[in-house]
């Protein structure tokens, strides 16, 4: 029996290690959705920045008339802060479901955690068990030795 448990303790530490490199690939894609929506934070910032810039170099220079170098300049900056901010909301959604995998990760690496001490816990009783059995058998030799060696004497 120690042997079928030992295979088990054996299955269930390697489903526990799996479980565990699950999480922290999990928890990894999480840091790098996390890096990438502060990538798309700061060029929403940055666009801004760059549209208002241009936007008030146009109209610093001539309020009448526009120069179609600078309108391009602050569309495009415009543009580019809101595929950024679209970008931004992906990654909100994709934060979120990245989450609830890291939850799920975790869950289990802490099933499998139970399992495998749970063994180990069978392990342990069986070894005490054992343990007693073998003190118990040396005990019934020791008092079967002192038993002959009585009955000698007697003779």
């Amino acid at each position: 029996m120690s042997r079928s448990l030992a295979s088990i303790l054996r299955l269930r530490s390697l489903l526990e290690e799996n479980s565990r490199i699950k999480l922290e690939k999990s928890i990894q894609h999480s840091a790098w959705i996390a890096h990438a929506q502060d990538g798309e934070t700061e060029i929403v910032a940055t666009s801004a920045d760059v549209a208002f810039s241009a936007l008030s170099e146009e109209f610093g220079a001539s309020v009448g008339m526009s120069d179609p170098v600078s309108q391009d300049a602050w569309k495009t900056a415009l543009i580019d802060g809101e595929l950024a901010h679209l970008r931004k909301q992906q990654l909100a959604l994709l934060s979120q479901l990245i989450a609830s995998r890291v939850d799920a990760c975790h869950d289990e690496f802490v099933e499998r955690r139970k399992e495998r001490l749970q063994v180990e816990t069978l392990l342990r009783h069986n070894a005490v068990l054992r343990a007693r059995e073998q003190e118990r058998r040396e005990q019934r030799s020791l008092d079967d030795w002192f038993g002959t060696m009585r009955i000698r004497r007697r003779r």
